[in-house]
């Protein structure tokens, strides 16, 4: 629109890219897009959390008290309340150390003052030569209820097809162990999308197969994928034609993607060794069946489409701003949003803690709960696709983002306030209602099959026994001494 109330002709649709901001992600951009209160410490002594770190991966204590002052961090105590398991190396930390010094700065950034383990395993696992996760998982298993950890964050996960099945299945085990005892444990979806990292380092023979991260694809954890900010975020922001160009002017979150300048892409997909559990098989059904961006077909990709779906839900993922020595670097991947996301685990559990009430434990159930009866606790990633890996490596086919669940960013990303508010107000969200669901009065006429008949036939028999015992008691006291003696057991 110029001055004189003239209007430009329209470029052609095809001259306007995608608007893809590269915006620097700090604590002070996390807690202001996901409404955590950065500057209000955790309290309760109980309440923990711990990055597992792995493969020599150190941080630096001197780097973390400079990226508290140059990012605005207030201190509440947070050092003298981090406490080592196994090994650490400063110095190494400021300049290997990547992957630990962005789960250290940013978890105690946003979960200010909570009590925070640095659990480091260097070892390798002599099975895959890779992350030892079952030898850190011995060491979870060996710690006292007292003291093992809420929350955990685990930023690693590899291709579940270069590890023998015994390996995974015993993982997923322990995963298991971990939920039965009230433990959070999430771990990043993967930065390679749907094919995995072999598409990028030996090219596009490896597309067409749905190569699954493990362990972000047991049932047990809590499956963490990444997003990005873009102002094309919906829909209707791409929609162009002769008459209307639409630009949205806001900031959304959209599937993180190597192609769209996210530097990583997210994992995603379906387990080829696990079932679908129980909790997401409405949600997964969904998906499957919705036309927003339709799932491939199976002549495109191989998947199993009955296997545990993952991720769970996602978080930012890109351009994390990160201290090493004397520089700032930004850092990209699903490993920065599943420390992001155990930050909120751990503020919801302060709140539940104060008020006497058990930690939230293991999340699934309780994710899939909240997204079937209040869908706006999560904002909604709607826009992407899983088709690249790192680098400039696409595939021509991936799972897309949709509305509701999908195989990309799960549930969406979390509301901090929204989850905490429904966590406080809603019943149905209690420990016990998350496991076995609300009694519900047992309809006689509805039991049915001869455990029925047996039931029944036991209960007779239960009660000729008991009145024949009473009879033969009864008629054998015959003083009056005697039955007073025996009227405790009588009575009893």
């Amino acid at each position: 629109l110029f001055s004189d109330g003239s209007v430009s002709d329209f470029s052609d649709p095809s001259e306007v890219m995608p608007s893809w901001p590269m915006a620097y992600t700090t604590p002070s951009l996390l807690s202001r897009n996901y409404r955590i209160p950065m500057h209000e410490p955790v309290r309760h002594p109980r309440n923990s959390i711990s990055v597992a770190e792995f493969l020599g991966q150190y941080y630096n204590p001197d780097d973390l008290d400079a990226f508290f002052k140059l990012m605005g961090v207030r201190e509440w105590g947070t050092r003298p309340k981090l406490s080592l398991i196994g090994e650490n190396l400063p110095m190494a930390g400021s300049v290997l150390g990547g992957e630990a010094q962005l789960d250290i700065q940013y978890i105690t950034s946003l979960a200010a003052n909570v009590s925070t383990f640095f659990w480091s395993v260097p070892s390798i696992e002599l099975a895959t030569r890779q992350e030892p996760f079952l030898d850190w998982l011995m060491q979870l298993e060996d710690t006292d209820d007292s003291e093992i950890p809420l929350v955990h964050s685990v930023s690693y996960s590899d291709d579940a097809l270069t590890m023998p099945f015994w390996f995974k299945r015993r993982v997923n085990e322990e995963f298991m162990k971990l939920a039965l005892r009230g433990i959070t444990v999430l771990v990043a979806s993967g930065d390679d999308g749907v094919s995995g990292n072999f598409v990028a380092k030996e090219g596009l023979k490896y597309c067409g197969v749905n190569r699954e991260e493990f362990p972000s694809s047991s049932p047990w954890v809590t499956s963490v994928g990444g997003t990005q900010l873009a102002q094309e975020n919906v829909p209707v922001c791409g929609y162009a034609s002769e008459d209307v160009m639409v630009q949205c002017p806001h900031d959304g979150e959209v599937v993180c993607t190597s192609d769209k300048g996210g530097g990583i892409t997210s994992g995603g997909g379906f387990s080829s060794d696990f079932p679908r559990p129980w909790y997401q098989h409405e949600a997964v059904e969904h998906y499957l069946h919705q036309t927003d961006n339709p799932v491939p077909s199976q002549d495109k990709l191989k998947y199993n489409k009955f296997g545990r779906a993952f991720p769970d839900l996602a978080a930012l993922s890109s351009n994390y701003l990160v201290l090493m020595g004397d520089d700032l670097t930004a850092m990209s991947g699903t490993s920065a949003s599943t420390p992001l996301v155990a930050s909120m685990v751990a503020r919801w559990n302060e709140d539940r803690l104060q008020q006497r009430m058990p930690p939230l434990g293991f999340l699934n159930p309780l994710l899939y709960q909240i997204l079937s009866k209040y869908p706006s606790a999560f904002n909604d990633v709607q826009i992407g696709d899983n088709r690249c890996s790192r680098g400039s490596a696409c595939c021509p086919t991936g799972f897309a983002a949709a509305r509701g669940w999908d195989a990309v960013s799960g549930c969406g990303s979390p509301d901090f306030q929204l989850v905490a508010k429904i966590l406080r107000e809603d019943a149905m969200m209690s420990f016990r209602s998350r496991f076995s669901g609300p009694a519900q009065p047992l309809a006689l006429d509805a039991v049915q099959g001869p455990g029925w008949m047996f039931l029944i036939v036991m209960m007779l028999l239960q009660s000729l026994i008991t009145g024949f015992v009473v009879f033969v008691l009864m008629g054998g006291c015959r003083r009056w001494k005697l039955v007073h003696a025996m009227r405790p057991l009588l009575d009893g």
